[in-house]
Parts: C-alpha cells; structure tokens; sequence
C-alpha cells in the first residue's frame, strides 16, 4: 500500500509547476532568445564547421546565462547530416564544413537548475531559402502546425 501511495505521489509530481519552475522557465526563454548561434541564420555561416556553431551556443549558455551545462548533446547538423538521427554525439561529433547550399539543423539546450530547455530550428546557411529547400519547409511546416490544431481539439 505504501509503495504505491508514493507511486501516485511521485507520478503527479511532474504536473505541479512550482514558482521556482515558472521563474526557471522564464530565466531560459529570455536568455535563449538572445542565442548568437541563432544569429547565423541572418548572418550566414558557409566556411564554418558545425562545431564551431555549437561552441558559439555552449559560449553563449555560460558566458550570458550563467548555464555551466547543456541538457543534452547538442545537434549542429548540416546538408545530409540533418537526416542522420541524433547526429552529433561522440561518433559523429559535428565536423561537417557547412557551406552556401546547406540547411541547417539545430537542436541544442541549455540546463539551468536541472530545468532543461531545448531549441529546434533549421535553416539555410546562405541566408535565403532556394525554391526546393522553401517548398520543403512551407510543407513541414504547414502539417507541424496542422497536427498541433487536431491535438488541441
């Protein structure tokens, strides 16, 4: 009977947003949206490795928001290696040169008093979508938001 009473207990534990979640939660967003690594979007980032990128965000986390970690390992993928699952960890440790024709693919998070937070964002490295590459994103895109509104219904 006791375990399972602590099973409930620990189960809607997740559900219950504390103060201090809500102000963690806040803390990240503000300082995420300032992300310089997201700034290569507007600026470019042929020639640049994808761990170059990587560092810039890792910088960023510390160096601005005071987060010492990463929640997780991040993903700096470009061209094909934005279709390799979980690109990025000890075996493909994000080495690529990115250049003009790439999209970029990016999901990395920051970790600030074990509240992980996680950005997803892609790209092209030129700045500018080509026509197939914004025809794939319009596509996405569209059905990403149209399986939002089904699951709100």
């Amino acid at each position: 009977m006791w375990c399972s009473s602590v099973k409930i207990i620990l189960s809607l534990k997740k559900y219950v947003r504390t103060t201090s979640y809500h102000e963690y939660y806040s803390y990240q967003h503000r300082y995420h949206h300032k992300d310089p690594t997201l700034e290569h979007q507007h600026t470019g980032t042929p020639g640049m490795r994808e761990f170059q990128l990587e560092s810039l965000f890792k910088h960023h986390c510390y160096y601005a928001a005071g987060c010492r970690h990463v929640a997780y390992t991040c993903i700096c993928a470009s061209g094909m290696n934005g279709a390799v699952l979980h690109y990025g960890h000890a075996a493909a440790p994000n080495t690529r040169k990115i250049t003009s024709e790439d999209m970029c693919l990016f999901d990395m998070g920051a970790e600030y008093h074990r509240y992980a937070s996680d950005i997803t964002c892609s790209f092209p490295a030129s700045g500018k979508f080509t026509e197939d590459q914004k025809a794939v994103y319009v596509h996405n895109h569209f059905h990403f938001f149209h399986i939002q509104s089904l699951e709100l219904q």
